[in-house]
C-alpha cells in the first residue's frame, strides 16, 4: 500500500484547501502568537507514540497530515465515551462522522445528535466550548486550522 503523504494525491487537496483557508485568514501572521497561547485540547491526552494519540474518556486519533497550518486525524470513540468540555483559541475545529453517532453539546447552540447520514460537518468556532459523547462505536475526520498546540497528532 502506498503512503498518502508521499503520493502526492491528497498533498494535492491539501494544498488547495489550505490556500482557501491562507486567502479567507492571515494565519501566518498569527501563529506565532497561537502556539504561545494555553493548550486546552493538549490537556486531555493521556498517551501520545508516534501518528497514535489516546485521549481521556476513550476516544483515540491517528494523525493523516499536519502542518502550521491544518491538521487532520482519525478519530474513533467506543460506544459511551465522552469527550469533555473544552475548546480551541484561535482555532476552528471541524468534525465529520463517518460512521455511528454522537451527541454533540456546543454552548450557546445546545445538543444534538449527528450520524454519518447527516453528512454535515459540524463546525466548532474559535473559542467556542463544546463536548462529544459516543452514543454507539463512532468513527471520524477531526481537522483544525490553524495547528498548533498539543492535541491534534503527528502525521508522520
Amino acid at each position: 500500500m502506498q503512503d498518502v503523504n508521499k503520493s502526492g494525491i491528497f498533498q494535492r487537496g491539501f494544498d488547495r484547501i489550505q490556500s482557501v483557508f491562507d486567502d479567507r485568514y492571515n494565519i501566518d501572521s498569527h501563529i506565532e502568537a497561537l502556539d504561545k497561547a494555553a493548550i486546552e485540547l493538549g490537556e486531555f491526552v493521556k498517551k501520545r507514540e508516534g501518528r497514535h494519540v489516546e485521549y481521556d474518556g476513550g476516544c483515540h486519533g491517528v494523525g493523516i497530515y499536519r502542518d502550521k497550518k491544518v491538521a487532520i486525524q482519525k478519530a474513533v470513540m467506543d460506544k459511551d465515551s465522552v469527550f469533555a468540555k473544552h475548546h480551541h483559541d484561535g482555532r476552528t475545529e471541524i468534525l465529520i462522522v463517518t460512521t455511528g453517532k454522537l451527541e454533540v453539546w456546543i454552548d450557546g447552540l445546545g445538543t444534538q445528535i449527528v450520524t454519518k447520514d447527516n453528512r454535515n460537518p459540524i463546525y466548532f468556532t474559535p473559542g467556542q466550548e463544546h463536548s462529544v459523547k459516543a452514543l454507539e462505536y463512532t468513527e471520524m475526520v477531526g481537522i483544525i486550522v490553524p495547528a498548533n498546540g498539543e492535541g491534534y497528532p503527528d502525521a508522520r
